[in-house]
């Protein structure tokens, strides 16, 4: 009976020093740690629509059992920004274990700009017009081209539209990594009459909405091309002026009144008057975006 309580005890204490054996061995064997991944800078700079390669060429990772593991490093992810301009990429390696190891730094696209919209027409209508004015908005985007679907506004006045006057609308537009831009403006509404429709020009422009850059110059008597009357263009690219009834047209006709001040970024406006029968005046609104001068994101 002795022996066989002996026996047992001597089995037992074989099996658990096999076991604790083959479990040091396993441990020791196998490869439990990540490669590590590395990078020169915290920081990389490119400019937007640059091959992204570019974000892999100076990473490596290192495995300390399969060497380098490099060809085996992905990009996991790219954050939306954190601040203007900047992002958050997420890279991953892993082993012939399949540890996997992952590390984050930084992405600063250096000509970065906000979306921006772009209008084909002055924001003047006549009451009791069924327009959505969002039609003639247009956004774009440095990143993600036209964004002219993602446009959404708010009216900021209760009657909007339902007599003569002008209305507070403000518009935005949201990129994919999450920037919005957004432009307060005014909508002008008049009452309809068949001799405002026929003696009252309308000023004509490329576009109705300028972008300038903090401390840039701006000619305002630059922007306007021509005008129309009576659903007749006449444009001052092709002729210098014209003569309608007893006067004579040109650029200098048309008066200017502007509160641009380029060395605050904001939003101004530039109304330009043109009036060719006395009593009909055509007013043409052009808006004018100062945005503020590009400075290095950290």
């Amino acid at each position: 009976m002795r022996l066989l309580r002996l026996g047992g005890l001597i089995v037992f204490v074989l099996s658990s020093a096999a076991f604790l054996l083959f479990r040091w061995y396993e441990n020791y064997t196998t490869d439990t740690t990540g490669p590590v991944i590395s990078f020169p800078t915290d920081t990389i700079y490119m400019e937007v629509g640059a091959d992204e390669g570019i974000l892999l060429s100076d990473v490596t990772a290192f495995d300390e059992k399969d060497k380098d593991v490099t060809d085996r490093l992905i990009i996991e992810s790219i954050s939306k920004f954190v601040s203007p301009g900047k992002r958050i990429i997420s890279y991953a390696a892993f082993d012939n274990s399949n540890n996997i190891t992952k590390k984050e730094r930084y992405l600063v696209y250096t000509d970065y700009k906000p979306p921006r919209f772009s209008l084909s027409r002055p924001l003047s209508f006549n009451v009791g017009d069924y327009i959505d004015i969002i039609e003639y908005m247009k956004a774009e985007d440095c990143i993600d081209g036209d964004l002219s679907n993602n446009i959404r506004y708010e009216e900021m006045d209760e009657d909007f539209g339902e007599h003569e006057g002008e209305f507070d609308v403000k518009f935005w537009v949201t990129n994919s990594c999450g920037d919005s831009s957004y432009l307060p403006v005014k909508v002008f509404y008049q009452y309809p009459s068949y001799d405002r429709q026929s003696r009252t020009p309308l000023i004509s422009m490329e576009d109705y909405i300028v972008y300038l850059e903090q401390g840039d110059s701006f000619k305002p008597e630059i922007y306007p091309y021509g005008f129309c009357l009576r659903d007749k263009e006449y444009s001052f690219l092709k002729q210098a002026s014209y003569t309608i009834g007893d006067k004579s047209i040109s650029r200098d006709t048309i008066k200017i009144y502007s509160n641009v001040n380029t060395k605050i970024p904001g939003v101004y406006y530039v109304d330009y008057e043109l009036t060719i029968y006395e009593g009909f005046t055509g007013k043409t609104r052009l808006i004018v975006v100062v945005e503020e001068t590009n400075q290095p994101v950290n």
